[in-house]
């Protein structure tokens, strides 16, 4: 709980949980009363939902890397699904509620989410630990969450997806191509999949801020920044993903889908991809709950296929 606001004799209180929506309230100093007044999500209120549990485990070069795991009711183990943040770089997952994964437990799935190498929240060193080495160590980061996750019996081998959102998105694709013993599908929406053309077709384009900041963190030359995206390993899929794109994304361009679609393609592997574009959408569903909702229908629909046969 936390105080937000505080006017005469009353102040708005925040409550905030990894069980419920924020839910805020009305304390009168005067009356000693508390009364509630607004959730953020009032709908989602009756139904069961299940806590966070803090997790830590150590890479295969030594770094301790910190997340949380939602176990899925029941006392058999779940198919996993690893949820990846985007950013990457300086974003992180934290404590709190989720309706989303909620919703994923909802539908018989534990979750993990990893704040690997580059997240936020731990100090700029950890940060910058994970500039230039997109594909490399920052997705052995999650291998290593998942060989954790099957050893203490979190997770079963074969019973492991990815799915994310931008960053996320890549993570998920880039890890399935580079662990397929390991990861059983992919997920990914609005994602970066040829990080060589990330300028023109991102939203680095006539944008000088945003340039020097991915040259800070890209790698330094075309060719690796290729070698480090999916489009340069497409061969190497051997599990099945799914693309999901809004046309309108200005962050990572539909192009960069479409790259990827084609890459995948020439390498003959439409049988273990599914592509879809949403007309009208950016980045993530601002505003179109309908569209979102066939997403979500659409990705756990192919998670009960792959993980659940």
């Amino acid at each position: 709980a936390y105080l937000r606001e505080r006017k005469g004799d009353e102040s708005l209180i925040a409550i905030r949980s990894d069980k419920r929506p924020s839910t805020y309230y009305i304390y009168n100093y005067k009356k000693k009363s508390v009364d509630e007044f607004l959730s953020t999500n009032e709908a989602v209120r009756p139904y069961p939902k299940v806590a966070s549990q803090v997790v830590e485990y150590k890479t295969r070069d030594g770094l301790n890397v910190r997340g949380y795991y939602y176990k899925a009711p029941g006392t058999k183990v779940a198919p996993l699904i690893m949820y990846i943040h985007g950013g990457p770089f300086g974003v992180f997952d934290r404590w709190g509620y989720s309706g989303d994964i909620q919703y994923m437990v909802s539908r018989g799935y534990s979750v993990m989410q990893i704040n690997y190498r580059g997240s936020g929240g731990r100090g700029r060193a950890f940060e910058e630990k994970g500039y230039k080495r997109l594909g490399l160590e920052m997705q052995d980061d999650l291998a290593d969450a998942a060989l954790w996750a099957i050893k203490k019996n979190y997770a079963k081998k074969g019973k492991i997806c990815l799915w994310g959102i931008s960053y996320g998105a890549y993570a998920s694709v880039m890890s399935t191509m580079k662990y397929p013993d390991l990861f059983e599908c992919g997920v990914g929406f609005g994602g970066a999949y040829d990080w060589s053309t990330i300028f023109e077709q991102g939203d680095g384009a006539g944008n000088r801020f945003t340039q020097t900041r991915i040259k800070q963190i890209l790698p330094d030359t075309n060719e690796e920044k290729f070698k480090q995206s999916p489009v340069a390993n497409a061969e190497k899929l051997k599990k099945p993903i799914y693309i999901l794109h809004g046309t309108d994304d200005v962050r990572c361009n539909i192009l960069q889908a479409r790259a990827l679609k084609s890459a995948l393609d020439d390498a003959k592997k439409q049988n273990l991809y599914k592509y879809i574009e949403y007309p009208g959408i950016g980045h993530w569903f601002a505003s179109d709950s309908g569209q979102k909702q066939h997403a979500y229908n659409e990705v756990m629909t192919f998670m009960d296929q792959h993980l659940k046969k």
